[in-house]
Parts: C-alpha cells; structure tokens; sequence
C-alpha cells in the first residue's frame, strides 16, 4: 500500500491531480484485506472502513485534516480499483487503478491481459517507455 501511495503522487504529478489525496487513496486502497484478512471482493467491501479511518484520522491529527468532500472521493475512487476492465470518467478512480496495476507489476505479481493497456498508459504519462508481452 505504501509503494501505490508513492505511485499514485507521482501520477497525480504527470496528472495535474490532487497529489495528497491521490496518496491516501494508494495507502489505503487496500484497508478491507488489512482489517479482515480477507481480500476477496475487498475493493467493493472499502466502504466499510474508509470514512470511520478517515474520522479516526481526524480526530487523531492537529495539523491535517481530511475533509468531508474528499471522503466522498474516497468512497468514490477505492470501491472501483479493482475493476481494471472497466474504464470510469473519473480521473482519480483511473488513476488509482493504474498506480495499483504498475505496483502489482513492479512486485512481479503475474499481470493479467486487461491490465496491459492500463500500463502502457501510465507509464508513458510518466515518460517512461514500456512493451509487455
């Protein structure tokens, strides 16, 4: 989850998106496998955890705050990560889903045919030049 954060603020760079909220959305995007140990269906199942995380958050730190309006996002951008094959008109749930697409490629996790255009997009917005096979 650290690696997609770090992911996620570099594309939201080459982006022109919101950096920190792209980095919380990486950190976290992963939270229902962390809570329940559990990771089938676990994008869809984030809403569970995400807005009492981020109230836990706030409650917890003085000098940063997540707003209301970015929870919304939250809860917008993390439930849709794991549909790869399905493209959304949401810049920051296609980010998240191209930050998590390079990481589970850069940890060697087998890449799956659907992901490959993911790839070949984000790493050429980060003006990197890529083939997969």
């Amino acid at each position: 989850m650290t690696t997609t954060a770090q992911i996620m603020r570099l594309l939201a760079v080459s982006r022109n998106l919101d950096a920190d909220i792209c980095a919380v959305a990486g950190a976290i995007h992963d939270i229902t496998t962390m809570e329940t140990g559990k990771a089938e269906n676990h994008a869809k199942r984030s809403l569970e955890f995400i807005e009492p995380l981020m109230k836990e958050f706030n409650d917890t730190n003085e000098k940063y705050k997540i707003t209301d309006a970015e929870i919304e996002l939250l809860k917008e951008i993390i439930p849709q990560h794991s549909d790869k094959d399905v493209i959304s008109d949401n810049r920051y749930v296609e980010t998240l889903k191209d930050a998590d697409a390079i990481d589970r490629y850069l940890q060697g996790v087998e890449t799956k045919e659907v992901e490959i255009p993911r790839l070949i997009k984000a790493f050429s917005d980060l003006g990197i030049a890529a083939a997969f096979m």
